[in-house]
């Protein structure tokens, strides 16, 4: 765990004082127990936590793409692919798969109820039943920002 030191150098009239901490970890086959905790935690134990969230632009009065979407769920944590799968008048579904559930936990938070554009595409973020997305091609509608193909991005 953690305990502190501290030292006191006088030095010409200067105090300078040195805080350093002791560590002490636990063997290596907690680690895995113990950084699932500390996800559990900082996700706060929410009910029905993903790693893909489900994105819902309510009112789209302009075009909602997976750019679009890429770049209000990129400040947020890393967006491995985007998927569009339902355009309609009153509201465009789409699912973003994380690279974590922190990342997509930190994306839920900072985005659900946000607007898109000022009084318009609203977002409306909730954790997907969906593991994985799977995307064949990269275009307005598909994206998998993991493919490194460039011949495959539109």
């Amino acid at each position: 765990w953690y305990q502190r030191r501290v030292r006191d150098i006088d030095n010409h009239g200067f105090l300078i004082r040195f805080i350093s901490p002791d560590l002490n970890y636990g063997s290596a086959q907690d680690l895995p127990s113990a950084m699932a905790a500390i996800t559990a935690a900082k996700s706060g134990g929410k009910q029905g936590s993903n790693h893909v969230l489900e994105v819902n632009v309510l009112k789209p009065m302009y075009p909602i793409t997976t750019e679009v979407l890429h770049t209000i769920a990129s400040p947020h944590g890393r967006v491995l692919r985007i998927v569009i799968h339902n355009r309609g008048e009153a509201k465009v579904e789409s699912l973003i798969e994380f690279d974590g559930l922190l990342s997509a936990d930190n994306c839920m938070e900072a985005i659900n109820g946000a607007d898109v554009y000022a009084g318009c595409c609203t977002l409306d973020v909730s954790y997907s039943k969906a593991q994985s997305l799977n995307v064949f091609k990269n275009d307005d509608d598909t994206f998998d920002y993991t493919d490194v193909n460039p011949a495959v991005a539109a």
